[in-house]
């Protein structure tokens, strides 16, 4: 048990250290956030931290029938061919309607050109896939991992997605399978020549990885025609594009447009259902679609002075929270999602408890997108379903 309590030690430690080297990398280049804003990103890191550290819930670890194992590997087959057909669909549709990266994305439509199936794959698939991505990643059976099903899977939704930030989910996967790892094969960790390769593997695969990143913002910028400059690309994109939801959160807070009623906003995607159920229900007064409401100011963009650029984006998970509930609602919120992180079962098959793993790493790219509240709580229902599954009686042959 000490070995799983230092991988979430570890894990939270590379949370608070990638939040905490955006913000210095803010102010090293003088970048200037308010006062409240600066005390919000501090807040809210300390309160997850005092949520995750006062819970002295040990994980329910529970030993899974042999018979069972065979389940899983069904279950990530059958979530790789439901991605694989999405992505080819994405590619007929992308395609069919030409490579117009913001025609395809920033509309209500999607790559699809339908509402309702974007939102049946935001809200249903989606969150299915980073349950089963976060499984493959800490599943281990008879010595055998399954962690390139997580891979694959994240590949797949660079094309469904056209965006670059399932590549920095694959990074950070890979260095949380490293953790975890690191207490399973002590003696092998102690011999330097194993250090040393397994070093260079990583940093192979990261370079590869962004690589690939900077290849399809290069060629995003080649056909909208924009110029090439290197530094340019590396100031903006690699590096200011990671502190602007830190100042679309400053703006909020210095704007005086707090207009919202808990828990309206707080509940994200929650709410959006709530929202449909009431204004389709024709008796139930209608839940308000506030979370949505508040994204959408920030998604159709908004010219940040201090960057000296536009920006689109979702900012942070702080957001959402302070909407509803100020400095008050920020703190109750994080406290509960850290003391929250401890919760679930865990099986033998797994090196990890998966929600604990699910929350730390919503948690830290919840820095550009309040992924808190808008897939969060969904991919911990798909991994609580997927967990009374794996113990039914239903036996699948291999």
């Amino acid at each position: 048990m000490p070995n799983k309590i230092s991988n979430q030690a570890k894990l939270i430690t590379i949370f608070l250290f990638f939040w905490v080297f955006w913000l210095t990398y803010n102010w090293y280049n003088e970048y200037k956030l308010g006062t409240k804003t600066v005390a919000l990103i501090f807040l809210t890191l300390i309160a997850f931290v005092f949520g995750w550290l006062l819970n002295r819930r040990k994980s329910q670890i529970v030993i899974l029938a042999p018979s069972n194992y065979y389940k899983i590997i069904h279950f990530f087959k059958t979530i790789i061919y439901i991605n694989l057909i999405v992505s080819i669909a994405s590619l007929i549709s992308i395609y069919s309607r030409g490579f117009n990266h913001r025609d395809l994305i920033f509309t209500s439509a999607g790559l699809f050109n339908s509402v309702w199936i974007t939102l049946f794959l935001n809200y249903i698939i989606q969150p299915l896939t980073y349950a089963a991505i976060i499984i493959a990643t800490i599943t281990k059976i008879e010595g055998k991992k399954f962690t390139r099903y997580a891979y694959f899977l994240l590949f797949l939704m660079v094309i469904q997605t056209l965006g670059r930030f399932p590549m920095y989910y694959m990074i950070y996967l890979y260095v949380v399978n490293k953790i975890i790892d690191s207490t399973i094969s002590i003696q092998l960790l102690r011999k330097k020549r194993n250090i040393i390769f397994k070093f260079l593997g990583t940093l192979f695969v990261i370079s590869v990885i962004l690589y690939g990143a900077w290849k399809l913002q290069i060629s995003k910028m080649e056909f909208e025609g924009r110029g090439l400059d290197a530094s340019m690309i590396i100031k903006t994109y690699l590096l200011n594009y990671h502190v602007i939801g830190f100042h679309m959160l400053d703006h909020f807070v210095y704007s005086n447009n707090i207009n919202y009623t808990f828990p309206t906003t707080s509940l994200g995607s929650i709410g959006w259902f709530l929202n449909l159920i009431t204004k389709y229900s024709m008796v139930l007064p209608i839940f308000p679609n506030s979370f949505n409401e508040l994204m959408e100011i920030y998604n159709n963009g908004l010219f940040l002075k201090t960057l000296n650029m536009p920006a689109n984006a979702f900012t942070t998970c702080i957001l959402p929270f302070y909407a509803d509930g100020g400095f008050l609602g920020v703190f109750i919120c994080f406290f509960l999602i850290g003391w929250f992180s401890k919760s679930g079962i865990q099986y033998n098959i797994y090196s990890a408890n998966p929600i604990f793993i699910s929350v730390v790493f919503f948690m830290t790219f919840s820095l550009f997108m309040p992924l808190i509240s808008s897939i969060l709580w969904s991919t911990v229902i798909w991994i609580v379903i997927i967990n009374k599954y794996l113990r039914t009686k239903l036996v699948i042959k291999k």
